[in-house]
């Protein structure tokens, strides 16, 4: 495998960790925004008159976006700098959600969605790539572990506040809300990310060519850690998007109550987000393989069990049972560490920007069809067991993975 080096010394300075703080509240934050439709779902289709499939599309046309421009926002990002996407990506997101009360109908609040999705999509090569220079191999994948369990603290923020906040403004309201926290947090970077003085921004950009990035996405070994997150993204953003639901149509549990349970689905993910990065960095020695076998392995149980859920199912065991749901979810922060890893030092962000596409066209095909399923069958068991088999093709596609080989 053509290794990504460290660009700083085994001990990360200790500014390091205020990059880390500034990444973690700016995934946060985005991705607050990105899983606000889940807890927003009952009053978009009230107020918009959709259907279930419909309201999965509103996270499926964020990934969207990141489909056709994931691999160009890696690669802008190796060839032009860090800094410049990590604040113009995020911050023209937060300028679309604060415009997207103006619209009254599906098809245009769709349109802008998109948008967001494009400037979201900027978020991960920007960010891994700063934290795989700030910190050394030993630390990358419980510093990226962290980074990405902002994606689930956002989400779990806003499963608590955003119904609460609907409930008194409405949905509209609440974006702009959501946009608002965004543009506050990109202002934050604006003043205090810096990059550190290794020259690797610098150096040669002009050598980012297309033939670099071709050669890159081509990589065998990253084709298939792509696909497999494809695979593996796909239950966490089911549960953002129609957990709420679920609950609320199969066990007539309220928004609210439904809404907690969510939160704790998120938190479970904050966790796992950390500690499987964690693991793979201490007890498999910085192996990222197995770890990610594991993960597949799991979320394919526990969506056996959510199927299994019924009326006479205890409220607590139902927080439980998606609390380690969550947290096999928590599979980010070793994805894309391993896509770093797998791309070589030069192009990491054009591999993760990469691997992020090929999982954002998982997340935009199953989110639907999860939806869909239970619109025809009246039941979500089938949409479950879906989930539970695309974990283990997940797995397999892991399984051939040379790791340390190109």
């Amino acid at each position: 495998m053509n290794s990504l080096k460290s660009s700083v010394s085994e001990k990360t300075s200790g500014y390091g960790w205020v990059v880390l703080a500034l990444t973690f509240f700016l995934q946060a934050s985005a991705s607050m925004a990105v899983f606000s439709f889940g807890p927003l779902a009952p009053f978009l289709r009230d107020d918009l008159e959709i259907t279930r499939a419909q309201v999965g599309m509103f996270t499926s046309i964020i990934y969207l976006g990141m489909v056709f421009f994931g691999t160009h926002a890696g690669w802008l990002t190796d060839k032009f700098g860090i800094r410049l996407f990590l604040l113009a990506g995020p911050g023209a997101m937060g300028l679309v959600f604060l415009c997207l009360p103006l619209t009254h109908s599906f098809i245009p609040a769709l349109s802008i969605v998109f948008i967001a999705g494009v400037g979201y999509q900027f978020i991960n090569p920007t960010t891994v790539k700063t934290l795989s220079q700030w910190f050394p191999p030993r630390m990358r994948g419980t510093a990226i572990g962290i980074k990405q369990s902002g994606i689930s603290f956002g989400g779990a923020v806003g499963a608590v506040l955003i119904p609460v906040i609907a409930l008194a403004w409405g949905w509209r309201g609440t974006m702009i809300v959501i946009g608002g926290i965004i543009l506050a947090i990109v202002f934050l970077c604006r003043i205090y990310y810096r990059e550190p003085s290794t020259g690797l921004e610098a150096a040669k950009s002009q050598l980012i060519t297309t033939e670099g990035l071709l050669q890159t996405i081509t990589k065998r070994n990253l084709v298939l850690q792509s696909l497999a997150g494809a695979m593996y993204c796909i239950p966490s953003v089911v549960i953002a998007t129609y957990l709420v639901l679920y609950l609320k149509e199969t066990l007539s549990i309220s928004v609210v109550v439904a809404g907690t349970c969510l939160m704790v689905a998120q938190l479970g993910t904050v966790a796992g987000r950390i500690l499987w990065g964690v693991i793979s960095d201490r007890l498999f020695a910085g192996k990222r393989k197995n770890v990610m076998i594991i993960m597949g392995v799991s979320m394919a149980l526990l969506s056996v069990i959510a199927m299994l859920i019924s009326s006479n199912t205890s409220l607590w065991l139902i927080y439980t049972i998606f609390a380690v749901f969550g947290f096999s979810t928590g599979i980010h922060g070793v994805h894309v560490t391993f896509l770093a890893e797998l791309s070589g030092e030069k192009m990491a962000a054009t591999g993760v920007g990469f691997g992020a596409a090929v999982s954002a066209i998982g997340m935009v095909v199953a989110t639907p069809i999860f939806g869909y399923i239970v619109d025809t069958t009246d039941s979500y068991k089938m949409a479950w067991l879906f989930v539970a088999i695309l974990g283990i093709i997940g797995a397999g596609f892991i399984c051939f993975i040379r790791e340390g080989k190109s």
